[in-house]
């Protein structure tokens, strides 16, 4: 519960947050204790109304819902609430300050329209904190920023609890300094009721990029100030040792205001203590009025640290070793040679409307094909290894006006004196230095950049750059030779699925080709796909794994990452089948596809954003299904959890109706992400929390949730510092597994608890490229080596 006797906002205890961040249920205690002041933000980002309670000594006061959320907020030995709330993003929501009475009535002091902030930086203004006197007539809100600038500026803007009127904003910077290049924060304050004055701790950079070895004459200061802003005592004090040796100007400022000068404690008539940690001693001060001035006088110093705050250890569980049993093999089959597509470096279409591309093999060797309209191959031409090889090189194939292909080689990032140019020689397999002078006239491809791609009749298409993933969906424009508009084209398959293009070409009959993961694909004047050219073979062994997973049964699936098609085994090692897919249903640009399994046996694979393909349990294609998001299938119905970006889980039926929702763990926080979910025995949830790509605010950290067939939160538990991103849940029976293959950590669960026992596995498990899972019957532990396509099995207690 938070105190309003001294605010102190250290940024080591609470970092600063950018949104979108999660605003949890609050409670607010009075200095005496007495009161309470429950917060439940009914909307996670605490954008809405929320349910407020008052309590004295346990007993309820008053119990109402506000049209808005204290996103923080202090409560009086009187029961008088006050605090700030942001309700709802720019162009939506409001800043709002309020004072609830005792009694529940509500006073809203200010309120102002919320604008946008630096990039990637919080809306304004940002507020971080209030602070409600004792007793007194005044209130302060502490705003971190509130207008735009490189600089970081902080302010407090004082209150009027009578009138509700503003008395001033205070800013830490002293009479006469310029705040235009400086930072400025000011982090604690606290208050002397009695002479109606209140103290600061901050500090003032004399630079904008914040770095303490390039301003000598930045620090942190201690300052009085009353109540219409004017400043009359500061004690300025340099930067230590501390923060001159730390990574990061901000870090060291937090470990400066932590671990060096602070302060101690403050009393309302006027008595203060500081902590001075370069002289080691504890300084006592006395304010007081004198003839109408305020006169600071130092009473006492104390040569002792600060009493040190206790920690408790933290409970440590026995790891478990497992003993290894005898590995199986998995049939990998007859392999043939890569896709044209696998490795493509670059391509074209010929003369003859043909295909015509490079494809790297492995390392610098590269190789030519030429493919036909009907698909067949009209040549294959392997060149030799790229000369001068380096680790660094950057190899680019540009074909030639005329025919061919030219290479430009690049030994070394941004040293153009070190480049390379050869041209390919199709009869024998040798690439041909060329004078850079003398280079022959070739298309060059630059990517990156807003597409424009031109056809020999003088149509134009035009659009943002399709490689970028947040312009994908935006359709192109196709102009005639005077800029015209012909048509608007959103590449996407019949039917609706939507395409990811990697480049474009016009054909020399004036048709527009482009290219998915896998094929060559053409499109009429709207975008659809009339024609498929090049799709690879899907019948052969497994060239390398895109995604895997051990399923129900005993069952080992991966995704093949140069054909995109679905392989099964048998926890034995034979091959049960290979399951194909069409053009356009997988997507390698969107990272591993995610495998489960349905009770009957099916196998579904998310194989792009929101698309889900289903094969039977005998191998055969039978459906796919588009949710728009990441989902976990219960049954052939197609009820499903579904889950996005950010927030909880959402139970759907097959027609995507919602049944239920998911929002909080078991303390009644906000589940800021799902990473992964599984289904329990009894038909209740486990949930392995995730936070969104863009969340840099307060917690980093991970949690594990059990939730009973209701929906309703039986555990939660914070996880061991791991990546993330890595993390994969595995549920049998009563056996609960986390794994991490790339922080090699792997952590069996009580179901009833959420009581995490490491795992150590007995001898070599590969690093990376490894999945665990449990077997069906869960006495098994299996990891699977999908380099080596080894299965191996371990033994569980």
């Amino acid at each position: 519960m938070i105190s309003a006797t001294v605010l102190a906002l250290v940024a080591s205890s609470v970092p600063v947050d950018y949104e979108p961040h999660f605003l949890d249920p609050a409670r607010y205690a009075s200095p005496d204790g007495h009161f309470e002041l429950a917060v439940d933000p009914g909307q996670r980002h605490g954008w809405g109304a929320s349910q407020v309670a008052l309590s004295r000594d346990g007993e309820l006061v008053w119990r109402t819902e506000l049209p808005f959320t204290f996103h923080q907020a202090a409560v009086d030995a009187q029961g008088r609430a006050f605090g700030f709330s942001e309700t709802g993003p720019v162009g939506e929501g409001e800043f709002l300050v309020a004072l609830v009475e005792p009694d529940g009535e509500v006073r809203v002091l200010e309120r102002e329209p919320r604008s946008y902030g630096n990039i990637d930086g919080p809306e304004l203004p940002w507020a971080r904190g209030v602070l409600l006197p004792e007793g007194g007539r005044q209130a302060l809100v502490w705003i971190g920023a509130e207008r735009l600038g490189i600089s970081p500026s902080s302010s407090w803007r004082c209150y009027d609890l009578a009138s509700g009127e503003r008395l001033a904003n205070i800013s830490p910077l002293a009479d006469g300094e310029d705040g235009s290049s400086r930072g400025q924060y000011a982090y604690t304050v606290g208050c002397l009721r009695d002479l109606d004055l209140f103290l600061l701790h901050g500090w003032v950079s004399s630079r904008a990029d914040d770095r303490p070895s390039e301003f000598p004459h930045g620090g942190h200061f201690f300052a009085l100030f009353d109540w219409q802003g004017r400043m009359v005592w500061r004690l300025d004090r340099p930067f230590g040792t501390g923060v001159e040796d730390a990574d990061g100007f901000e870090s060291a400022v937090e470990t400066q205001l932590c671990d060096g000068d602070g302060l101690l404690d403050i009393r309302p008539d006027g008595v203060f203590e500081l902590w001075l940690a370069g002289e080691g001693q504890r300084v006592t001060f006395r304010a007081e009025q004198l003839d109408g001035e305020t006169v600071v006088s130092e009473l006492a110093r104390a040569t002792h640290a600060p009493n040190p705050v206790a920690s408790a250890p933290s409970p440590e569980s026995e790891a478990l070793t497992l003993t290894a049993l005898e590995p199986v093999s998995l049939e990998r089959g007859e392999v043939g040679p890569l896709p044209a597509t696998a490795k493509l470096a670059q391509w074209t279409i010929d003369a003859e409307g043909r295909i015509d591309l490079v494809h790297r093999l492995d390392g610098l060797r590269y190789e030519r094909v030429v493919l036909r309209r009907d698909g067949t191959e009209a040549s294959r031409r392997e060149f030799e290894p790229v000369p001068g090889v380096r680790d660094d090189v950057k190899v680019t194939w540009h074909p030639l006006e005329g025919g061919g292909w030219f290479v430009h080689c690049k030994n070394g990032w941004n040293r153009p004196e070190r480049s390379d140019t050869y041209l390919a020689d199709d009869e024998t397999g040798r690439l041909i230095p060329v004078d850079p002078q003398r280079e022959p006239k070739y298309a060059r491809v630059e990517r990156g950049r807003d597409l424009r791609v031109e056809a020999a009749d003088g149509r134009v298409l035009v659009g943002r750059d399709s490689l970028r993933r947040q312009f994908h969906n935006e359709p192109l424009q196709l102009l005639d030779r005077d800029g015209v508009e012909l048509s608007r084209l959103l590449p996407h398959f019949p039917g609706g699925p939507r395409l990811r293009p990697q480049d474009y070409h016009f054909a020399p009959d004036g048709s527009l080709w482009t290219l998915d993961d896998f094929a060559f694909l053409r499109l009429d004047s709207t975008g659809e796909v009339v024609e498929t050219l090049g799709f690879p073979d899907q019948g052969g062994g497994l060239h390398d794994s895109a995604g895997r997973a051990i399923l129900g049964g005993d069952r080992i699936a991966m995704v093949d990452r140069y054909t995109g098609a679905l392989h099964l085994w048998s926890a034995d090692g034979q091959r049960l089948w290979i399951g194909p897919t069409a053009p356009g249903d997988v997507l390698r640009g969107f990272g591993s596809p995610d495998l489960t399994s349905l009770p009957d046996g099916s196998v579904v694979l998310e194989s792009r954003e929101g698309a889900h393909l289903f094969w039977s349990s005998s191998g055969e294609r039978t459906r796919v299904v588009e949710t728009g998001s990441h989902a976990l299938f219960l049954d052939a119905t197609g009820r499903r959890w579904t889950w996005r970006d950010a927030g909880g889980a959402t139970l759907e039926d097959g027609d995507g109706a919602v049944l239920d929702r998911i929002e909080r763990r078991a303390d009644g926080r906000w589940i800021r992400g799902v990473l992964d979910l599984a289904v329990s025995d009894d038909g209740g949830l486990y949930l392995l929390e995730d936070y969104p790509w863009n969340f840099t605010i307060r917690e980093r950290d991970t949690w594990f949730s059990r939730f009973d067939s209701q929906g309703r939160a039986l555990w939660s538990v914070e996880l061991p510092e791991v990546s993330r991103l890595s993390l994969e849940l595995a549920v049998s029976g009563e056996r609960v597994l986390l794994s991490s293959s790339f922080e090699e950590v792997a952590l069996l669960v009580d179901p009833d608890n959420g009581r995490l026992t490491p795992i150590t596995l007995e001898g070599r498990v590969p690093e990376d490229r490894w999945t665990l899972g449990l077997s069906a019957d869960g006495e098994r532990l299996l990891a699977l080596d999908e380099d080596e396509l080894t299965l191996r099995p371990f033994a569980l207690p």
